[in-house]
């Protein structure tokens, strides 16, 4: 069963995917934080469908429509090292600062915590690493 939740107007495109980093402060007061706010953190997810709905949001600085998501898997670059097809690692960010590495968002993606704990669902090549870092692209949930 679809997830409903809100997204920015111009953002609402059916296939389209997103990750869900938490709640806004500035929505504290809003009738239609619930809505929001049912996803889990750092997860990712892919509308399947629009709803014709559409308020305003003065957090999105525009509207925001009704949608219906799919929760979706993600990839990112993790320690080669460990890295089993089906396991639960710890994920844990390098110290890298080289934002125009090609692998740059996976390994160190802001919708993932250091520390969090995260599923393999297949591994893929590995990355190749500036810092000389064994690492690989997998795809988790």
């Amino acid at each position: 069963m679809p997830l409903i939740t809100l997204v920015p107007e111009e953002f609402a495109e059916k296939g389209r995917t997103f990750d869900y980093l938490g709640e806004d402060p500035l929505c504290d007061e809003c009738k239609l934080k619930t809505i929001c706010f049912n996803l889990e953190d750092g997860a990712r997810y892919r509308i399947i469908a629009l709803r014709p709905t559409k308020h305003d949001c003065p957090a999105a600085e525009g509207r925001v429509r009704v949608v219906e998501v799919e929760r979706t898997n993600r990839e990112i670059v993790l320690d080669a090292k460990g890295a089993i097809e089906g396991s639960t690692v710890t994920f844990t960010r390098p110290d890298c600062k080289n934002i125009g590495c090609p692998h740059y968002g996976g390994c160190c993606s802001e919708a993932i915590k250091d520390g969090d704990k995260v599923t393999i669902v297949t591994l893929g090549e590995k990355a190749d690493c500036a810092l000389g870092l064994k690492r690989v692209i997998a795809e988790i949930n």
